[in-house]
């Protein structure tokens, strides 16, 4: 009982010199509390990581979603500079790596068996990455956080792969990260209906996000962006609600927490006036419902593939022949949100684009990637040859090879993709698996259609994520028909003696 008594009071002595040092260390950050206590977070959230990769996974989901955030209180209730977002932004970056780590430090103390696909797969990552930093425009940092947003946040694919056997435990990563998003959701819907409070304006005006400020200054009616990083980033509301309605009615029980959130995501996307957003969800399950055959799947990639070919053909007829005001006469609606929503004036940004793709000039061996920047000539949105699709990018930007080498790249992917998803034999686990397949394929065809977003958070989170998911679904299906297949032998000698023995001669 003393020994007992002489720890608590030892246990008091040291933690409260050490509460006091850490909050003396976070009130004197040279940046701000914010940003001291933000990096106090991520030093937590990345031993976590690295001791334990696997709870890591739920630590993680928080401090992506909501590090814009914590990035604006920074900035506002401390030093307006870069140093102050690099600080903020640098967490998710640091427990992302970690969460690599921690999986190779378990290989070494053999808690983890080294596996040859998350080798394989890194190595693809790698390559991805530097592909990605070579084609990319502008310097050094630009290139490097280009390819840090999507090569490290890729890795989660893998991870998910060697650290998660149990298809229950990967839908407990898709579910948090569905709840963990909620706060943000609601956050938009506020703005939408009551405007952006004084430091989501302070913050814009500061310009240290290029791309938020432009969102939220260069237009007259700026789209909520919750509690993310922007307004592209909010989009990711389309996923969740795609995933909400799929736990909605999973296992053929109705969970209403979920029909909530679906709803409240429903309200978020009319609140967003996004074109495309709005058919995300309808897109997602038509896409799911044609990956759970293989003759739909031939189908849902020949149409579409037919489609795209027949936009980049006749984009110069569509954009300069009126095609787009007859379009938005077929679908007008005299409402403020018909006006905005319901409109194809914005598509033509993505039709000139595709009008380059029809012209053989737009065409070289390597395009511009071997060019020094100043002969790189920079593109304003009045130019002619202004575009916003990545397909035409990669071909400006990478040239023939570099085109070439892209779609290597997706019909490998998809073909490994398909395979496993059609030997799926349970009918409810494959199309769970579906769904969480055509989470991803839908945002990196829109993404490849329409605009770059592979490097935006959270959605690059959501999306690899999901394929995560579906790898580990997979990955479940695959063993369970093994050990079946391991089973069936050890039987059927047993039927087959035993048959004889039925049919033969009655003795007198």
């Amino acid at each position: 009982m003393q020994n007992s008594n002489n720890s608590r009071v030892l246990g008091v002595l040291l933690v409260v010199p050490a509460s006091l040092l850490v909050g003396l260390w976070v009130m004197t950050n040279p940046t701000g509390a914010i940003s001291g206590l933000s990096k106090l977070i991520t030093i937590f959230i990345a031993l976590v990581t690295l001791i334990s990769p696997k709870k890591g996974l739920f630590f993680i989901i928080p401090q992506i979603l909501y590090t814009d955030e914590i990035k604006r209180l920074a900035v506002a209730y401390g030093a307006v500079s870069y140093s102050t977002v690099y600080e903020v932004l640098l967490g998710p970056i640091i427990s992302l790596s970690l969460l690599n780590v921690g999986y190779l430090a378990g290989v070494a103390l053999g808690r983890n068996k080294l596996s040859r696909q998350w080798i394989y797969a890194m190595l693809l990552i790698g390559a991805i990455s530097l592909a990605v930093f070579a084609s990319e425009t502008g310097g050094i940092p630009k290139r490097g956080q280009a390819a840090l947003n999507i090569g490290l946040y890729l890795t989660i694919i893998p991870m998910m792969g060697v650290l998660i056997q149990d298809p229950d435990e990967a839908r407990k990563v898709m579910k948090a990260q569905i709840w963990w998003a909620v706060p943000s959701i609601l956050w938009g819907i506020q703005q939408y209906y009551f405007g952006f409070n004084s430091i989501e304006w302070q913050y814009a005006r500061t310009g240290l996000s290029p791309t938020h400020s432009a969102q939220m200054l260069g237009m007259s009616d700026p789209r909520p962006f919750g509690l993310f990083g922007s307004a592209t980033g909010y989009s990711c509301i389309g996923i969740y609600a795609a995933l909400a309605l799929l736990y909605t009615f999973k296992n053929h029980r109705f969970n209403f927490g979920y029909a909530l959130i679906f709803a409240i995501s429903l309200w978020a996307i009319y609140g967003y006036k996004g074109r495309g957003l709005i058919l995300v969800v309808p897109i997602i399950f038509l896409t799911a419902f044609c990956f759970k055959s293989r003759l739909r799947t031939w189908l849902y990639y020949l149409l579409g593939g037919g489609t795209l070919l027949g936009g980049i053909a006749f984009s110069e007829r569509i954009l300069y022949g009126g095609g787009i005001d007859w379009a938005n006469q077929f679908i007008a609606v005299n409402t403020p949100w018909g006006r905005d929503v319901l409109t194809f004036n914005t598509f033509s940004d993505r039709l000139k684009g595709w009008a380059m793709l029809t012209k053989a000039s737009t065409y070289s061996a390597f395009g511009n990637l071997f060019k020094k920047a100043d002969e790189i000539r920079i593109i304003s949105y009045k130019d002619t040859d202004y575009r916003h699709d990545i397909l035409t990018s990669i071909v400006i930007n990478t040239g023939v090879v570099g085109l070439g080498v892209f779609l290597a790249i997706v019909v490998t992917v998809l073909v490994k993709a398909h395979g496993p998803l059609l030997a799926i034999k349970n009918s409810a686990t494959r199309w769970e698996a579906s769904v969480a397949l055509a989470c991803a394929f839908t945002v990196s065809a829109l993404s490849v259609t329409t605009g770059n977003v592979f490097s935006t958070t959270p959605i690059n989170f959501q999306i690899w994520t999901a394929v995560g998911t579906f790898l580990v679904l997979s990955q479940s299906a695959r063993e369970e028909a093994q050990e079946e297949e391991t089973r069936e032998p050890t039987s059927a000698p047993w039927r087959q003696a035993r048959l004889p023995a039925r049919n033969a001669p009655r003795l007198a």
